[in-house]
């Protein structure tokens, strides 16, 4: 009898830890935790950061019309350089032996019209006219080799300074790869390319501030934009739009080919109300965000789903709210379940 007693009351505490177990665990609800941040008021800027570089707008890029071994480069980059100077040659030894024969046997046939003119009773007329022609042909061919002679020489078509030297002698050079870069004056400019996806973004006049490697980090220089390219380029599958920017100043530290970042102050809002852009979703045309509006006692959240309007996508992730939040509101912009 017991025996009896004490298993049913085993029975009867088992029951009730069980149900009691299945019972909270059938009305424990998971608990949602939120990150938020408030609707907060200040200024806000937009950035295009590219890498560029600074260049002379009057380069000039020299390059030979036919392909051979350089012989001689005469200048060095820095160099000042006047017109018509020679700065570079091929090795043009072969054209030079083909004019000595050339110019040989044309004296050869000025030598036969000479005594064709003494005889001239043994000749006809036609004949010494025939020989008239053999000599034009010989002279041109003359020609034609001092031409080619003159196209393994660079001379500089104005006076400059030297901004590069791509080539040493004894390398083979390339016909009309550049040899050599020439720029006039000290008016520097900066020259950039703009991805697709931002070059919407880019106007003319628009500021922008540059760091350079070369200079200390706390320098920085200032320009504007001057130029967009209205065509597209591709550089490894990724079109790019060419820009220029004019120096606000010309820095004498500043030398052609200098690598730069850029930044480009492409629009700004002052006292705007801002979230980040991680809050915003999007559902079609229309915008969203989830507001929380208070926590009930159990710790769950009363949260409201609320249509916005943004404006500017600024740094730092932000974006503008033009309508739908008031300052000091908190919006979701992340979510986990436990």
């Amino acid at each position: 009898m017991i025996k009896k007693k004490k298993f049913l009351w085993v029975g009867i505490i088992l029951v009730l830890v069980f149900g009691g177990f299945f019972y909270f665990s059938k009305n424990k609800k998971s608990k949602v935790e939120y990150t938020t941040e408030k609707v907060a008021r200040q200024n806000l800027a937009q950035t295009v950061s590219v890498s560029g570089k600074i260049t002379s707008p009057n380069e000039i890029d020299l390059s030979f019309k036919t392909t051979g071994t350089l012989k001689d480069v005469f200048v060095s980059v820095g160099d000042i350089v006047k017109k018509n100077q020679l700065l570079a040659q091929l090795d043009s030894e072969a054209l030079e032996q083909n004019l000595k024969q050339a110019q040989a046997d044309l004296e050869a046939q000025k030598e036969t019209l000479d005594n064709m003119k003494r005889r001239h009773n043994d000749f006809t007329l036609d004949q010494r006219d025939a020989q008239r022609s053999v000599i034009d042909k010989y002279t041109a061919v003359v020609a034609e080799i001092k031409k080619n002679i003159d196209e393994t020489k660079i001379y500089s078509p104005i006076d400059a300074t030297i901004g590069k030297r791509n080539f040493d002698p004894g390398e083979t050079e390339i016909a009309g790869t550049a040899v050599l870069s020439l720029f006039q004056g000290t008016d520097l400019e900066v020259s950039a390319n703009v991805p697709e996806s931002d070059i919407v973004k880019i106007k003319l006049e628009q500021k922008a501030n540059l760091s350079l490697d070369a200079f200390p980090s706390e320098d920085k220089l200032s320009a504007k934009v001057s130029e967009i390219d209205p065509a597209s380029t591709v550089i490894q599958d990724v079109v790019y739009y060419g820009i220029k920017l004019s120096l606000d100043n010309q820095d004498p530290r500043l030398k052609d080919g200098m690598s730069t970042d850029i930044d480009v102050h492409t629009a700004e809002q002052k006292n705007i109300l801002v979230i980040p852009a991680r809050a915003v979703e999007t559902s079609g045309t229309d915008k969203f965000v989830q507001v929380l509006r208070s926590y009930n006692s159990d710790g769950s959240a009363n949260i409201e789903k609320r249509k916005i309007e943004t404006g500017l996508e600024g740094d730092n992730s932000l974006v503008e709210v033009k309508s739908g939040l008031s300052e000091g509101v908190e919006v979701v912009t992340f979510t986990k379940n436990n």
